[in-house]
């Protein structure tokens, strides 16, 4: 069977696989190690990503002549899938200025799959209650006649999630730019982590988590940026070692949290985040 990664021949060698599915598993755990992702498979007149796996990963691939691959950067797959949500939203603000019942359809067809591509990106803290201000889109109320009030509502919303994904796009284009621009940012939660245990002290449980989950936001980002800005290591760690270290911290944390234990709440947050986070905006 003759292998074609984006129109290149590929020295694939099989080893133990028999079928086309396996075959194909196998490329895709092959194509990973380069941040390559498998987004079409053509095999003679057929897309197989448009059928059924049950109708050809059985095959036996000594019975297929050629397959297609065509492989996409996972970076560039998150570029064209975070404009694909903008879009979306774009259209969710046009209904909201100018309902039209054409739209309605629509918007109902395509909330699923922006619901579940928006979380791929984006944790629960970090979308808060922008995301609940589009649950008419889901539940099933008649959006056709929404009182004006609820469809301001939709809008400044989907005008909320807009600009934060215009916000990670503009992170993605340019991730060394985006890195610094938070080093501020983390100053100001190394700081708030630190009052964390007095602010539990003291009944301000709201602040405090509050605190921690901006903390966790900025976390998620950094995460993110970190691959593509290629980070200078953290004092004498890599960076894949510093944020093992990171979440080893962050799981004593929340069984901290869990137990309402303050005292290691507050040790935790003051001696092992925050000097951390501090680390962390010494190298960027």
């Amino acid at each position: 069977m003759e292998i074609r990664v984006n129109g290149e021949p590929l020295s694939f060698s099989l080893e133990d696989e028999q079928t086309l599915g396996e075959v194909v598993s196998g490329l895709e755990r092959w194509l990973e190690a380069s941040q390559l992702v498998v987004c079409g498979l053509r095999c003679g007149d057929r897309e197989l990503l448009d059928l059924p796996a049950s109708e050809w990963s059985d095959t036996p691939h000594a019975k297929v002549e050629r397959l297609e691959v065509t492989a996409r950067h996972a970076s560039e797959l998150r570029l064209a899938n975070l404009a694909t949500l903008l879009e979306y939203l774009q259209t969710v603000r046009g209904f909201a200025s100018a309902p039209e019942a054409r739209l309605v359809e629509e918007l109902r067809r395509g909330w699923p799959l922006f619901l579940e591509s928006l979380k791929r990106h984006f944790s629960e803290a970090e979308l808060g209650a922008g995301l609940a201000g589009l649950a008419a889109l889901a539940d099933g109320a008649d959006l056709a006649g929404l009182a004006p009030e609820s469809l301001r509502g939709i809008e400044a919303a989907a005008a909320g999630l807009a600009q934060r994904i215009e916000a990670r796009l503009r992170e993605l284009e340019d991730p060394r730019a985006a890195l610094r621009g938070l080093s501020g940012e983390l100053e100001a939660a190394a700081a708030g982590v630190s009052e964390v245990s007095l602010l539990l002290a003291t009944g301000r449980d709201r602040q405090a988590m509050e605190a921690i989950v901006r903390f966790s936001e900025q976390s998620q980002r950094l995460l993110g940026l970190l691959g593509p800005a290629s980070a200078p290591p953290l004092g004498d760690l890599a960076p894949r070692a510093f944020f093992e270290e990171l979440n080893r911290v962050l799981r004593e944390l929340v069984s901290a949290l869990e137990a309402h234990d303050t005292v290691l709440i507050g040790d935790l947050l003051e001696y092992e985040v925050a000097p951390r986070l501090r680390r962390l905006e010494a190298a960027l």
